[in-house]
């Protein structure tokens, strides 16, 4: 059982209906930079909701080119559970990709309750073949209620700072979960004045240090066109397969 391994970004691809020109630049510029899987939200269920899904024309540009895997990024209840699993099973099935990645973002601010349907969810999609990783700051199964995400068969801890603390870090998810990938969360380091560039190069220290997997990939908003993809390709990225 393996990550997607290598250098990847995540991304909030463009909407449906994109022009299928912009569309093979940006893969483009995502080869030249090395870039080797993309996690493509399917779903936003909380701040600035989207349509769910992929577009067509985006999986048969990336197909053979760039990897593509599915994130969904979870409002907690019932019914939002229902919509995930869909969402998330029938893009897999659309890139014929096994991993799905779930975006539990930071439940110390929910309540309990909130955690309730993650359960079901991960059983679900482990029931229709699929592999799950679950990602999030900090280490959401110390929150009440939130041990269900130790259900997964993968973690990946979004990391803003270098140096020791990373290694703790990847050290605590290490003890929870065999598999552990790195996420570079460059919004919250430019806040403590680290540039993109210092964080990536500090998370493969702590990588080597933490006998984390070869998954280090790193938040891209602007995903095209950003200096981050440079910086991210100039990378060795250690411990892969």
């Amino acid at each position: 059982m393996i990550l997607p391994d290598g250098k990847g970004l995540w991304a909030r691809w463009p909407s449906r209906g994109t022009r299928d020109g912009a569309i093979r630049l940006a893969l483009s510029r995502l080869e030249a930079a090395g870039v080797e899987h993309v996690a493509v939200e399917v779903l936003r269920q909380l701040v600035h909701r989207r349509e769910p899904g992929i577009d067509s024309a985006l999986v048969s540009a990336a197909r053979g080119r760039v990897r593509l895997v599915p994130w969904a990024y979870l409002q907690p209840g019932a019914a939002q559970a229902r919509e995930a699993y869909t969402t998330l099973a029938q893009s897999a099935r659309q890139l014929g990709e096994r991993w799905v990645y779930l975006d539990v973002e930071g439940p110390e601010w929910r309540p309990a309750s909130a955690a309730a349907p993650l359960e079901g969810l991960i059983d679900r999609l482990h029931e229709a073949g699929f592999l799950v990783a679950v990602t999030s700051y900090g280490s959401p199964w110390e929150a009440a209620g939130w041990t269900p995400c130790l259900g997964a068969d993968a973690g990946l801890v979004q990391l803003a700072r270098v140096g020791p603390e990373a290694v703790t870090a990847i050290a605590r998810w290490r003890e929870r979960f065999d598999v552990v990938g790195v996420v570079a969360e460059p919004y919250m380091a430019a806040k403590r004045g680290l540039a993109h560039a210092r964080l990536l190069a500090g998370l493969v220290d702590a990588m080597r240090a933490g006998h984390a997997s070869g998954h280090l990939s790193s938040w891209v908003l602007d995903w095209y066109t950003a200096p981050r993809l440079r910086e991210l390709g100039a990378l060795e990225v250690p411990g892969r397969s």
